[in-house]
């Protein structure tokens, strides 16, 4: 009965439009239950009847009164999603939410970010109290295990005021698509260091080139740690002349030749094997983005070949500052395949490409000893006129077998198995080099360190 005395108050708060977007919080549910039990012993003790009907009164009136402070002229809570237009695969990606209060009391807004489908994200539900007026950001991070189109919706806020038994819902925060592409982020991590030459953090040896033709590159300022023998003493008594500063000024040297250096990317069915979360043709992709950007910051031409059954896509060995995005863009458009990769072909199309002796960096992944002989007329065909390193996969379950001390039966035989397969992979690596192309087994996880650290050797050593 008092519920149909209460209908007719709520009309006259709230616009009939805005109805829907009024939500009952957990809160008022519980108030009604203790309301419910109250006239249920009100049925032993008739003058709970009576308490029960000014509670009720009372619920109404506060839920009337909230209402119509949730839907105040002019009051709302916006959000503004700030997003990167791309994504790092595999790396931590920072998403910022800032919310904005025009209230004129404090709230409490509980966001519900529409996240993309492809992170699985069922909970992704932040509480937070605003001020009057205020404003608060809401931070998330995201780690993408895949490439490709990443689709944000909208977020959904529910505000509240302090006596919290019904909430308004704000949707705001427009749409938004995010690319995810190889990790560019670990490719900046690299550039830095080098830079600041520590690439040893990352297990990259430091190398000494011995013999090589140096020539002038341009005059910048000493720094710490320059060889005092390049010091420019001209340059120096000029900039004295225009500066009170009196820095020193020293001849920046590069090496006289530029090589090409090929990054070819096998799309194949093999590269599509599982390792912490994300393909090998994604950890392939992301070295052979790493290694680009290190020959560039050599001075040598990158450039990059993706293939499969035939050739998906080829960017030609270039300098330019352009060059890196190119490639970028080229391995963000990589599509995998379900076939079986024939290199028969690919070295036939980089012979008809590649007019200069270059470094042919390919990533691929042999299942067994069979794969690799059929893979291996191709592979001495490039070596002809070329430099080759093939670079496939260790099988990162099968060194957990041969690493684990056995404690029953089948363990022995399951590690015998396991060793046997082991040695077969890395005489495979040697079979590789004694047909004249150079080879590198890896695991997964040191792929981008090692295939650096072979570049830098072979660049160190003149063997291209």
């Amino acid at each position: 009965m008092w519920a149909m005395r209460v209908a007719p108050i709520l009309p006259i708060v709230l616009p009939s439009s805005s109805v829907r977007d009024l939500f009952p919080t957990p809160r008022l549910f519980v108030v009604l239950g203790m309301l419910v039990g109250v006239y249920l012993f009100g049925a032993i003790w008739p003058g709970l009847v009576v308490v029960g009907h000014v509670l009720a009164w009372t619920i109404a009136l506060a839920v009337a009164v909230e209402a119509g402070l949730l839907f105040a002229p002019q009051a709302r809570v916006d959000a503004v999603r700030d997003a990167p237009a791309r994504f790092s695969i595999g790396d931590a990606n920072r998403v910022a939410l800032t919310l904005q209060s025009t209230y004129r009391l404090p709230v409490r807004a509980e966001v519900l970010e529409e996240a993309p489908v492809r992170f699985q994200e069922r909970r992704l539900r932040t509480v937070v109290q605003m001020e009057p007026g205020g404003a608060v950001e809401i931070d998330y991070t995201y780690r993408p295990l895949q490439r490709g189109v990443y689709g944000f919706g909208r977020a959904n806020v529910y505000v509240s005021t302090p006596v919290g038994l019904v909430a308004r819902r704000f949707v705001t925060a427009q749409p938004q698509d995010v690319a995810v592409y190889p990790s560019f982020q670990t490719l900046r991590q690299y550039e830095l260091l080098a830079a600041a030459g520590r690439l040893d953090v990352h297990g990259i040896k430091p190398m000494r080139r011995r013999g090589t033709a140096m020539e002038f590159d341009h005059i910048r300022e000493y720094a710490r740690g320059d060889d005092v023998r390049t010091l420019n003493w001209k340059a120096t008594a000029r900039r004295a002349g225009h500066s009170e500063t009196g820095l020193l000024m020293v001849n920046q040297q590069r090496e006289e030749r530029a090589q090409p250096v090929y990054c070819v990317v096998d799309t194949g069915r093999t590269m599509q094997m599982p390792f912490d979360g994300m393909t090998l043709l994604d950890h392939s992709l992301t070295a052979a983005l790493v290694l680009a950007g290190i020959a560039l910051g050599k001075d040598d031409l990158a450039g990059l070949a993706l293939f499969n059954t035939r050739m998906e896509a080829f960017v030609r060995a270039d300098r330019r500052p352009a060059q890196k995005a190119r490639i970028l863009d080229a391995l963000y458009a990589a599509e995998p395949s379900r076939l079986e990769s024939d290199l028969d072909r690919l070295a036939a199309s980089l012979d008809r490409r590649l007019g200069q002796r270059s470094l042919v960096v390919v990533f691929t992944n042999f299942e067994s000893r069979a794969a690799m002989r059929r893979a291996m007329p191709g592979l001495r065909r490039l070596s002809r006129a070329h430099v080759v390193l093939v670079v496939f996969f260790e099988n990162t379950l099968v060194r957990r077998l041969t690493e684990k001390r056995p404690q029953y039966l089948d363990e022995v035989y399951e590690q015998t198995v396991a060793r046997q397969l082991r040695d077969e992979r890395r005489e495979m690596a040697r079979e590789l080099r004694r047909s004249g192309v150079l080879s590198l087994l890896v695991r997964p996880q040191d792929l981008t360190a090692k295939v650096v650290n072979e570049y830098l050797a072979m660049k160190t050593s003149g063997r291209f």
